[in-house]
């Protein structure tokens, strides 16, 4: 038995009790909006039955929980709108710790009608991938973690590239695994290696790439590799291991930013500081390529043509309570090579102690046609839960994999004539 001992303090509850590494006499505490301002009224049942637009966006003003909704209704109107409450701050942006003072550094949550909102755009879509989604006059210090740009850009290219867009392009558009991240970094990485004859035959392989992460070719391998070892070589000889790994796998705070960096060709933090010349980016573009090569020659042999990112870029479908690949092939959905990566719209997100096992996914894949009352096409990575040993307990997981729709059925009609079999829950008789 483990006694914790919790304190509270009104800016939220002391971190720094439960080791963390902070400077001696100093104590650290978090404190969360959602409880603090969290009302009786949640928004959430009121959301449920919107039957618009705008009823959507009234109950979605009520829900403290900091997400981004998309709403459309029947009547053709479209929103994407921020919800949470998002404390507006006297001063800070709630990146960095604040020493206490006798003044109350919050003002209360931004009002409802103040929070970041696109309401029918002429372009006639919304969309959101965790990417910033405030104006740059902004006038509240909204946050400081968001994805980086690359997944939501490629929704633009696939959304604006037809007048009119079908339910299979939405669904296209889910499985999509064009890399754009890659598209902008590759030209750098193609110079360097070419000129260098050890690593010719992998600027080949990135050469002739048509930029999707797809799990039975080299280049994404090769491309994620490079990345990895290239944000390495940037802040390592600024950071222990410890607190650079954990930085690194925070990449919200640092990628856009590095990709800035890159393609200005100029960044103080490129310099090692380890050693008396001063380098530039394609200084360790140069290392991250050798670094890259050893690291997947000595597990898939000298010839990068038979590298697959699949091999290396895998997901496990394990059971909460047995984890493991033992055990994920009898109580869970097995180990699969999973195509996409962190900047694809089908995304396999890895971290950076663990390269390059999937860690999070987009798992629910779901388009709902306006002009369709029958049906919804869906499909989730699962079944029906904790029926282990049962065939629904994994049911929809091939098709998840392979990228097939299904079909979720609304009307009666349509539920009747699509029925396999009916369960019917009874109270025990007695």
């Amino acid at each position: 038995v483990e006694t914790m001992a919790i304190r509270e303090t009104a800016r939220g509850s002391v971190i720094s009790d439960h080791g963390m590494d902070v400077v001696e006499g100093k104590v650290l505490s978090l404190r969360w909006s959602v409880p603090e301002y969290v009302g009786s009224d949640a928004g959430n049942r009121e959301l449920l039955v919107a039957r618009s637009v705008n009823e959507a966006l009234v109950a979605i003003g009520k829900i403290a929980t900091p997400l981004n909704y998309v709403v459309v209704d029947k009547a053709g109107n479209v929103a994407r709108v921020g919800a949470g409450a998002v404390p507006v701050r006297k001063f800070g942006s709630g990146l960095l710790p604040l020493p206490v003072t006798a003044e109350d550094n919050w003002a209360g949550p931004i009002p409802p009608n103040e929070m970041p909102l696109q309401l029918n755009p002429a372009k006639g879509w919304v969309g959101t991938a965790n990417h910033r989604i405030t104006e740059s006059d902004y006038p509240y210090a909204y946050s400081t973690h968001f994805s980086g740009s690359w997944r939501y850009r490629r929704l633009m290219e696939l959304l604006d590239s037809k007048a009119q867009l079908t339910a299979d392009d939405h669904w296209a558009a889910n499985l999509d695994i064009k890399n754009l991240l890659a598209q902008r970094m590759r030209p750098a990485i193609i110079a360097v290696f070419e000129s260098t004859p050890e690593l010719s035959h992998l600027a080949a392989e990135l050469a002739a790439w048509n930029l999707l992460d797809d799990k039975n070719l080299a280049a994404p391998l090769i491309f994620q590799s490079v990345f990895r070892h290239f944000a390495i070589e940037t802040f390592a000889d600024d950071m222990d291991e410890r607190l650079l790994m954990d930085f690194l796998k925070q990449s919200y705070y640092w990628q856009e930013r590095l990709l800035l960096w890159y393609e200005q060709d100029a960044s103080e933090w490129f310099d090692d500081s380890r050693t008396p010349e001063r380098e530039g980016r394609d200084a360790l573009i140069l290392r991250a390529g050798y670094a890259a090569l050893a690291e997947l020659s000595e597990k898939w042999g000298v010839d990068p043509a038979k590298w697959r990112w699949g091999e290396e870029h895998f997901i496990t479908f394990a059971h909460p309570f047995f984890p493991g690949d033992t055990a994920a092939r009898w109580l869970g959905g097995g180990t699969h090579p999973f195509s996409g990566s962190g900047e694809t719209l089908n995304r396999g997100v890895y971290l950076f102690d663990k390269p390059y096992e999937t860690k999070i996914i987009d798992s629910m894949r779901m388009i709902v046609d306006m002009a369709d009352d029958e049906k919804i096409e869906a499909h989730y990575p699962g079944g029906a839960s904790e029926r282990l040993f049962d065939p629904w307990n994994k049911n929809f997981l091939d098709s998840w994999l392979s990228g097939e729709k299904r079909y979720w059925w609304f009307s009666d009609k349509a539920i009747e004539s699509h029925a396999v079999f009916e369960l019917i829950l009874a109270p025990e008789k007695r």
